[in-house]
């Protein structure tokens, strides 16, 4: 592959504000409902503040004000915005904060593409935590001419381990301040990683984004975007009863849903921990029997995963290990979905190598990565095409080069050139947990037996 350089940023500041008191720092972007009409704005203040928006599609002219909330988080506030009635396929431009205590510079964001749609760029990353050098430089390349395909991309998937541990603010707002020049200028979907997971870890994970609620209150959750479909999914939380058959029955309602919407040409699964991966962490086999039929049975391309600080990719390959590798790196329609693990957005070592002798691997570097994803449609031949192709930087920071490449051709059914209406994502049905603990004390023992009682109750899901 060819060579390219890229330059890497050196300093540890927020990007530029207006004046003010206090301006915005650590601007991010989600997406909580439809991404053709809506984005989610957030940011963080040292004091209380203002929460608002301006937005339009004319950089010089702002002429749109939306107002939104704020909270307090251990030590910062937190301000968040959902601008909605927007405009599909659209670049718009906004500006966070307020008079009293200043404004964010402006930036920009992308709306998702009207139906039937055009092709996507997107990219996937994760485990950005602990080598804050590192994290801004991968962050850097993607911001920065690091893409293959020639622009930015539209949004990115991030798989966990944000931050090396979820439960310190401060990590927290390193993080913000290390991702800025991407996150608000990219809309980026996360899902939690062990380093996020438990008690306060999980409420600062939540409390830093805001999320479709169209899962388990944001721990899992899908969302479309144009002709492709995104699952992000817990596994953090897998196993620990009663959570399995919960999961179980949500993931196979999301991409049944997805299977089955004429506009979707694409299926894509993310989550943490591996289920396949040849070093370091064990691959989680409890997962990959319960989960990964399902990704078979409904047509998963590819599935995402991080937990294990390299890159690898797999042949298409079913939860039994068995694999395909005709045609790589040109698949046409495979079979089976690939596996990518991709963990070393902020870890990674150029030197890492494989532990595991897995037939099924088709890939694997341990640099410090990114993937870059790029979706077309040919009209001539009524095929859609992915791209995929892995930029990595060396454990110095001061060269960058291309460590994968592969790309996927599949045909297009006749009923998505007239699809206009896309399946409803927002489950019917979700699942809230009630937890009731009753002591009860032997007599012979006198020993205290903690009994936990699991109420389900099935509640609909609201729209917001």
């Amino acid at each position: 592959m060819t060579q390219k350089n890229f330059p890497l940023i050196e300093d540890d500041m927020p990007i530029e504000t207006t004046q003010g008191t206090d301006p915005p720092w650590g601007v991010h972007q989600t997406l909580k409902n439809d991404a053709r009409f809506s984005k989610v704005i957030s940011w963080y203040t040292n004091g209380e503040a203002q929460s608002h928006a301006k937005y339009d599609t004319d950089q010089s002219n702002l002429s749109q004000l939306a107002q939104g909330f704020e909270y307090f988080i251990d030590t910062y506030y937190f301000h968040y915005v959902e601008l909605k009635n927007l405009t599909p396929d659209t670049v718009y431009y906004f500006q966070c904060g307020s008079n009293s205590t200043g404004w964010s510079k402006i930036h920009q964001f992308q709306t998702a593409p009207a139906l039937p749609s055009r092709g996507i760029h997107f990219g996937v990353y994760g485990d950005c935590r602990s080598n804050r050098e590192r994290r801004r430089a991968v962050n850097d390349l993607i911001i920065n001419n690091g893409t293959y395909f020639g622009t930015s991309p539209e949004f990115l998937l991030q798989n966990g381990d944000l931050v090396y541990s979820g439960d310190d603010m401060e990590l927290w707002r390193n993080y913000a301040l290390d991702v800025e020049n991407v996150s608000a200028n990219i809309t980026i979907m996360p899902i939690q990683g062990n380093h996020e997971f438990g008690d306060f870890r999980q409420s600062y994970y939540k409390e830093n984004f805001v999320l479709p609620e169209n899962g388990n209150e944001e721990w899992y959750y899908s969302f479309s975007w144009g002709l492709a479909h995104f699952t992000a999914l817990d596994s953090e939380s897998h196993g620990i009863s009663p959570y399995q058959a919960q999961d179980l029955n949500w993931i196979k309602e999301d991409l049944e849903l997805a299977e089955n919407d004429p506009t979707i040409l694409w299926k894509f699964v993310y989550f943490h921990q591996a289920v396949f991966a040849s070093a370091s962490h064990k691959e989680r086999l409890d997962i990959k029997s319960h989960w990964s039929p399902l990704f078979e049975q409904y047509g998963v391309d590819i599935v995402f995963t991080g937990h294990n600080h390299f890159y690898e990719r797999s042949f298409p390959v079913n939860y039994m290990n068995q694999y395909n590798a005709t045609g790589d790196p040109d698949y046409f329609d495979p079979e089976y979905p690939i596996y990518i693990v991709t963990a070393a957005a902020g870890m990674g070592d150029e030197n890492e190598v494989k532990t595991r002798d897995n037939a099924y691997s088709a890939v694997f570097n341990g640099s410090s990565h990114w993937c870059d994803f790029n979706i077309t449609l040919d009209f001539t031949t009524n095929t859609t095409r992915l791209e995929l192709r892995v930029i990595g930087i060396n454990n110095a920071g001061t060269e960058n080069y291309f460590i994968d490449a592969i790309n996927i051709t599949k045909p297009i059914p006749t009923a998505w050139f007239t699809a206009t209406t896309p399946a409803d994502y927002n489950h019917p049905v979700t699942y809230k947990r009630i937890y009731i603990t009753i002591s009860i004390v032997t007599s012979l023992a006198g020993l205290a037996i903690v009994v936990t009682l699991i109420i389900k109750r099935r509640l609909k899901h609201l729209k917001s």
